[in-house]
């Protein structure tokens, strides 16, 4: 879609509130108990109040048109549990009010792999796309969002802020009646306490227990997640630290976390960690260690999105002898992209050594940091000596 269609299409959407037949309202949710409740009232609110309506489940303006075309004179609601950029953009610049059901982060990752079976990792990973694309659409001028740790999370409060939102002065009934029949059909929000006991969660009606986090899953688990409930804050998320298990090897059997033997041929050492990032200038930090490299063979560090389709960062160093170090590479995001991943290569064939990664690490730089950011070249890498008490020391690079 060029500017031109797109700016077409908010118009077209974007009528006035008190024209019944062009009212047109979103609701974006998750799949967990809290979000799903906060749909289907707003769906039971809009059947009361608008009768039929025209209900369009999109991820993406493709969809949204599809369905727009079948729509008749009748009022819209949209919906969508995966929104994509462009639908987000959309909604926005169309000013179409937004209500956004925000449920604790964990039970997004609980919901994926007891009820679908997806591996903790890969559950993690495909959550922080969902919290990424959540965090953007409360920031929608026109959003009006709803989140299960809210003071007042009772069924009428949200009932009124919803249909004050929707509310047609001109309406022929009235407000108050309204509430009631919401109500009459709208069980009390779900309110269950995180459970931390893994068989409690494992064993609840309907889960499946086929995925059992490991203690140490839960721990990388709760980490990464803390870091991106700072999305919703209003500072927005300024770090987050991606442990060794969120990245793939060269080990045989595409093993996680293990030491890596770097006598072979050339090759990628170490890629992902295919979780999202906000949009913004970003500092990435990866920490590894080495022991017996003696081939003195430079390697080939990069940060790519869209899996290797497009190049964020890239760097070239020689990867030293013995000890603890840590690489950075700076770029830009320009909004949320999937495949996000940063890469460790060989360019040579290595007779002996290991190499472990210990941590990953992204962060938002300073303001002055910032300007070096946009204007560093496309080979710009640092490498740093990481000293036993965790401070970082500039050490010469051999090469660039």
């Amino acid at each position: 879609m060029n500017a031109g269609e797109s700016t077409d299409v908010a118009a077209r959407l974007a009528r006035p509130p008190s024209s019944r037949e062009l009212a047109v309202v979103a609701c974006l949710f998750s799949h967990t108990d809290y979000s799903l409740w906060g749909l289907h009232l707003v769906e039971r609110a809009l059947r009361i109040l608008w009768g039929d309506y025209c209900s369009i489940h999109c991820h993406d303006i493709a969809g949204l048109r599809e369905g727009w075309e079948s729509r008749g004179a009748r009022p819209v609601l949209i919906g969508s549990d995966a929104p994509k950029q462009e639908l987000l953009r959309l909604l926005s610049a169309a000013n179409i009010c937004c209500f956004v059901f925000v449920d604790e982060p964990i039970r997004l990752i609980e919901q994926a792999m007891y009820s679908h079976g997806v591996p903790p990792m890969d559950a993690l990973r495909g959550c922080t796309h969902f919290f990424t694309s959540f965090a953007q659409a409360v920031s929608i001028n026109s959003a009006l969002s709803f989140r299960c740790d809210d003071a007042d999370q009772s069924a009428e409060s949200v009932t009124r802020r919803v249909l004050a939102a929707v509310w047609d002065e001109g309406a022929s009934v009235n407000f108050e009646d309204v509430v009631a029949a919401v109500l009459a059909e709208t069980p009390a929000a779900p309110t269950r306490p995180l459970e931390s006991d893994l068989l409690s969660v494992a064993l609840r009606p309907g889960a499946n227990p086929r995925v059992f986090p490991t203690p140490r899953d839960q721990e990388v688990i709760a980490s990464v997640v803390d870091a991106y409930r700072a999305l919703y804050r209003p500072d927005g998320m300024s770090s987050v630290t991606w442990p060794p298990e969120l990245f793939f090897t060269s080990n045989p059997g595409e093993g996680r976390q293990k030491e890596i033997l770097l006598a072979g041929d050339a090759r990628v050492l170490i890629r992902g960690p295919y979780c999202a990032l906000p949009a913004g200038n970003w500092r990435l930090a990866v920490e590894f260690e080495v022991v017996d490299h003696v081939s003195g063979d430079s390697v080939e560090a990069d940060v790519v999105c869209g899996y290797g389709a497009e190049t964020l960062a890239r760097g070239l160093f020689v990867l030293p002898e013995r000890g603890i170090f840590r690489y950075s590479l700076d770029f830009v995001l320009d909004e949320p992209k999937s495949g996000f991943e940063t890469r460790l290569r060989m360019l040579k064939s290595a007779i002996r050594g290991v190499l472990c990664l210990r941590k990953v690490t992204a962060t938002r730089p300073d303001a002055a940091e910032e300007r070096r950011a946009q204007t560093a070249g496309a080979d710009d890498a640092n490498i740093y000596n990481a000293d036993d008490d965790g401070s970082v020391v500039r050490a010469p690079l051999s090469e660039r």
